[in-house]
């Protein structure tokens, strides 16, 4: 009595696997080696240079750029600091109050007291408000314009100089 799979070949799905699974092993050997020898592109290379900005000649920026995230602090120490930057954010809160409370009491103008976080519409403006408003916002809007032609100038006059240098 011949045992099961003793003397029989080994199946078309089993030696697609063996297959698949030296392949990968060989390029998992071969990267290995490709980040073994190349000094130049070590992870802290590539990391700066992932970092690092492309800058044309000449480019302009509108603005600093901004950082929006605070590191995390780890530990009992994040605790600590979570609960002091509250404390100090309620009082500053507290302050905010009684100096907006000493405010209306001088002036007593209730009227003019917007609730935090709500935004007044266009069309409640009064009229002098409302002009106000659409000169700033067309101000804006032509001075971003004139940006955005100055830009396209230049980058036109920069394509300009490269066409005249090839027809030399």
């Amino acid at each position: 009595m011949v045992g099961k799979g003793i003397n029989r070949r080994p199946s078309k799905t089993r030696q697609k696997r063996k297959a698949y699974l030296s392949a990968k092993k060989a390029s998992k050997k071969k990267a290995h080696k490709k980040d073994d020898s190349d000094d130049e592109e070590s992870v802290g290379y590539r990391k700066e240079k992932a970092l690092k900005d492309e800058v044309k000649f000449g480019q302009v920026v509108q603005q600093p750029p901004s950082i929006s995230v605070v590191p995390k602090l780890r530990g009992p120490a994040a605790k600590a600091a979570a609960t002091e930057k509250l404390r100090q954010l309620e009082l500053a809160k507290d302050e905010d109050r009684t100096d907006e409370k000493k405010k209306m009491r001088e002036t007593n103008e209730t009227d003019n007291f917007e609730k935090v976080g709500r935004k007044r519409k266009l069309r409640d403006l009064p009229e002098y408000e409302r002009q106000l408003v659409l000169s700033e916002r067309e101000n804006a809007i032509a001075l971003y314009r004139a940006a955005k032609s100055k830009k396209v100038r230049v980058s036109e006059r920069e394509c300009g100089d490269d066409d005249e240098m090839d027809d030399e």
